[in-house]
């Protein structure tokens, strides 16, 4: 065979490998493609709709600066971060320290779900070092540079809380670096500068440098406040943007805030009632409790406060909760909220209520605000505490063991035809004396039916369990007739229950459990069962 025959014969075989060579290079192509265009989707779906960044005055050039200016600090960015939304990104850094060292150090990198991180951190911040101003803006501001942890989708916020208007390494604060890094990065960035007691000397300083900033693209606003008061109400404010709908609307007389019911303005089935949390003459010290239900077409629970009752978290000159009704002014209170759509479907939210002496508003995460008007309690209404309602929520969810949950009070159709009227104390079993009753709901992959109806009595300080109806399959503990004691923070739950194949009609074993209320919820620290009663 000559070279020519042997170049055309192997032709074939040539083509054959440089087209699968091509088909597996297109094939490549197409995956990096796709898996890229899955990599960005899965970013965005990261990425939170509001992030945060809070960068604190954590330096101490001498007496003058003491600790508790610190300390104020630390105490109003607790009440802020509480007031942020599940899911909003939130970091903190600190700045402070010597000239080209270690002048600025991040201590909880941003991402959302981090409260608990934030609060630790910043409790355990050591004031030390020269005001290191310009290092400590300039790295947070390329924490926004990169790709992870991901941006805010819609806001992006440096909120720094300094208490000296100078650097201490340069003549002025670098303002104008903070849009160049943020062109560099193409952030859309705002900054908000809060002076805390800065010296009047340094404020000039401090408002001269913004104001040679005034040309910027990068927003940046500046406020000095001199008590830890104002800087709380500040932070408050700072991380609920003002919008139209949460303008505050005139209300009279002022409110007590003990056994005041509130409606919505625009939606008035929205109602509101607050009641200082006392269970059993055993109240927790600054916390109030605040009960919303809609009862409209999918009469599904719009606002309960869920985990934490509305905390006050307003503070005077040293950090202090305001008892019940001595709240003056504007005072915020935070907390969880369940919440729910038009379609059924739960969710949870954190809300801010601030009630002034002649103004009330609620807002959500969501940056969804009401504006409450004041209404007289109505004959036949008798209004139960909100917090003693989430402590028998609590309280049931522990006892009847459900991995996951969502709560309501029971709407009993044979009793309770109207969804409002759940808001009531009623005599369910027949005995002459009013009842509590809560529903647990615990979810499964297959149904979210109701499976345990909790009856208490419905004392002023209920102490009895007085039935417990098991509905669903997987129980796990079944009370009935059961003692409830209180210590100072706990509950103790003793009584029968059944044990392994007993017929329901007799149950012949004894339970105990106690369970601690601590950081807004139950928390189980014993629980023991018993084939007969133990000897008391």
């Amino acid at each position: 065979m000559t070279g020519e025959q042997m170049l055309v014969a192997s032709t074939p075989g040539h083509r054959s490998r440089r087209t699968w060579w091509l088909g597996a290079t297109a094939t490549v192509v197409v995956l990096a493609l796709l898996l890229a265009g899955a990599g960005l989707i899965g970013y965005r779906m990261r990425a939170p709709e509001h992030r945060i960044d809070f960068l604190l005055d954590a330096s101490m050039p001498d007496e003058a600066h003491n600790r508790l200016g610190l300390e104020d600090v630390v105490q109003a960015l607790s009440g802020a971060v509480q007031n942020v939304g599940d899911s909003d990104a939130v970091s903190l850094r600190r700045f402070g320290g010597s000239c080209g060292t270690a002048e600025s150090e991040l201590l909880v990198q941003s991402k959302a779900g981090n409260r608990d991180q934030i609060l630790a951190a910043a409790a355990a911040i050591e004031p030390r070092g020269q005001a290191t101003l310009n290092a400590g803006i300039e790295a947070a501001v390329r924490e926004f540079s990169g790709y992870f942890p991901p941006r805010g989708r819609k806001i992006n916020e440096l909120v720094v809380v300094t208490r000296h208007g100078s650097d201490a390494c340069n003549d002025k604060v670098g303002l104008h670096e903070v849009e160049r890094l943020a062109k560099q990065a193409k952030v859309d960035l705002r900054l908000r500068i809060v002076g805390y007691q800065v010296p009047p000397s340094e404020r000039t300083s401090l408002t001269s440098d913004v104001a040679d900033s005034s040309t910027s693209t990068t927003p940046i606003s500046l406020q000095f406040v001199n008590d830890a008061q104002q800087l709380h109400k500040l932070l408050q404010h700072i991380t609920i943007p003002d919008l139209p709908e949460a303008a505050l609307i005139e209300v009279a007389p002022p409110p007590t805030l003990l056994g005041e019911a509130w409606v919505d303005k625009e939606q008035p089935d929205y109602v509101i009632t607050f009641a200082d949390n006392g269970l059993g003459g055993k109240a927790i010290k600054g916390t109030f409790g605040a009960y919303v239900r809609d009862p409209g077409p999918s009469g599904c629970l719009e606002f309960v406060d869920y985990t934490s009752a509305l905390n006050v978290s307003e503070v005077y000159e040293r950090p202090s909760f305001i008892p019940a009704g001595e709240a003056t002014n504007t005072t915020f209170y935070t907390g969880i909220a369940r919440r729910c759509d038009a379609s059924g479907k739960k969710s949870t939210t954190r809300v801010q209520l601030s009630v002034g002496d002649q103004s009330a508003t609620l807002c959500e995460s969501t940056r969804k605000c009401h504006e409450l008007a004041r209404v007289e309690q109505q004959e036949g209404w008798t209004w139960r505490t909100a917090r003693q309602v989430d402590w028998w929520d609590e309280l049931g969810a522990y006892i009847t063991d459900c991995a996951s949950d969502f709560w309501e009070d029971s709407q009993l159709k044979d009793v309770i035809p109207d969804p409002t009227e759940d808001l009531l104390i009623k005599d369910l079993t027949g005995d002459g004396q009013a009842d509590l009753v809560v529903q647990a709901r615990c979810i499964t992959g297959a149904s979210t039916w109701p499976q345990h109806t909790m009856i208490f009595d419905g004392a002023a300080a209920p102490t009895r369990l007085k039935l417990l109806l098991n509905i669903g399959p997987n129980t796990d503990i079944i009370l009935a007739d059961s003692d409830v004691r209180f210590g100072q923070d706990e509950v103790t739950v003793e009584g029968a229950t059944w044990g392994p194949g007993e017929p329901t009609c007799c149950p012949t074993w004894w339970v105990t459990g106690t369970y601690r209320w601590s950081q807004g919820k139950f928390v189980r620290t014993a629980r023991e069962r018993y084939s007969s009663p133990p000897d008391i």
